[in-house]
């Protein structure tokens, strides 16, 4: 990581034509360069971090593995940048100043979970009854695709959840449905990254030489097997259980702090 900062692995600032968001790229002959527009904020860091882990993830696979092994499965893509963060929050969380900037960051690592696990989990729910509606032979009208949107939507946020006629067009325009069972993949890897993270953070023993064992796989391995060489079983419920007891004691110290402030 010291290598991407001092050898300019990360381009930084903004400038004319360059696109948004921010992204891992590289190949087998050169560096795996990170681009993102950075101005310094927690978000920008944040992303930093997210961005680094899947640079790590390309650099050790690529340095490790043959090139048919460089790559690394899709499953396993967003383990390595979420644990990452995961560990630069917790960081921040362990050295926080004051009541107020402690909930701000829990609150941060809360919204990352909504968003991350619950959110997409619900996508997920989406893009299996659309595919079902394929496999059926039913239409796949915008309306019918709006109705089940709406209807996924009334389930997961309850009935005082108000839903703009807006937000029925939200399951028409998010790109991951156009790319095939690709949404569960974040829900399932935050899980794997959240308890992968808690070991290294607990110095459980091995746990640092699990993740570099993952880290170095590439594609040399199943991604169920490369998570259990990390330490995580993902054919068992336990890392899912884990990771809302997080939740849990997350929400549970926010609510005591924002009591706290009145």
């Amino acid at each position: 990581m010291r290598r991407a900062f001092h050898e300019r692995w990360i381009d930084v600032y903004e400038n004319k034509g360059k696109r948004s968001g921010a992204y891992n790229m590289g190949t087998y002959l050169a560096a795996p360069y990170v681009l993102l527009n950075y101005k310094g904020t927690f978000n920008d860091v944040s992303t930093l971090a997210h961005e680094l882990g899947h640079a790590m993830q390309s650099w050790f696979a690529k340095e490790n593995q043959p090139p048919v092994y460089s790559g690394y499965p899709m499953f396993t893509a967003e383990v390595a940048s979420t644990a990452a963060e995961i560990v630069f929050k917790k960081a921040m969380l362990d050295r926080a100043q004051g009541s107020k900037e402690r909930a701000f960051l829990i609150n941060q690592m809360l919204e990352d979970m909504r968003t991350t696990v619950f959110r997409q989990t619900q996508f997920a729910e989406f893009d299996l009854a659309a595919h079902t509606l394929a496999e059926k032979g039913d239409p796949m009208t915008a309306e019918a695709l709006m109705k089940i949107g709406r209807e996924i939507y009334a389930r997961y946020y309850g009935p005082d959840f108000a839903i703009d006629p807006e937000l029925d067009v939200e399951c028409l325009r998010i790109p991951h449905y156009y790319r095939g069972y690709y949404v569960y993949r974040y829900a399932d890897s935050y899980c794997a990254a959240a308890a992968i993270a808690q070991r290294i953070l607990n110095d459980t023993p091995g746990a640092r030489e699990a993740w570099m064992r993952f880290l170095k796989a590439g594609n040399s391995m199943y991604a169920i097997d490369m998570l259990k060489a990390a330490g995580v079983d993902m054919t068992s419920p336990r890392p899912i259980e884990e990771a809302m007891k997080l939740f849990e004691e997350l929400l549970k110290e926010l609510e005591t702090l924002l009591a706290r402030q009145g």
